[in-house]
């Protein structure tokens, strides 16, 4: 949702084609993206819903003679170990932090049964490497 909503914001209409499931695997990543690479207008960029989709992501990329950020730009999710060394941007997470307050609003939620679920907005940071170009803002 956030991710459409933030295409449709700036103008852009979202195309249900790119949304492929990688299953949060390195083979599903790169089975979603010699989907996606398979598509006529391909996407320039994509967001993987993990860093291990992403690693697949890049393989598959790589298999094709297709460089990155050149011809698709690849951002992960987790932060995970070896993104730094393959230079992955990525969306750091604190997982054992968002466990906790998942486990901590479930049990508020189980202790009472008539309480109104509350939301958590989780803390991120946005870590920048080589597989994806800066933008200048300025």
């Amino acid at each position: 949702l956030g991710y459409r909503t933030a295409l449709e914001d700036n103008g852009i209409t979202p195309r249900l084609e790119y949304e492929i499931p990688g299953n949060f695997t390195v083979e599903g990543g790169r089975v979603a993206m010699a989907t996606l690479l398979d598509l006529g207008g391909p996407p320039t960029a994509v967001f993987a819903m993990s860093d291990e989709m992403a690693f697949g992501a890049l393989r598959e990329i790589s298999r094709r003679d297709m460089r990155c950020p050149d011809d698709v730009s690849i951002v992960g999710v987790a932060a995970h170990e070896f993104s730094e060394v393959i230079g992955l941007t990525t969306v750091q997470q604190q997982v054992a932090e968002h466990g906790a307050v998942a486990a901590r609003l479930l049990l508020g939620l189980l202790s009472d049964p008539d309480a109104v679920a509350l939301s958590h907005t989780a803390e991120t940071s946005f870590i920048h490497r080589s597989t994806t170009s800066r933008l200048d803002h300025g």
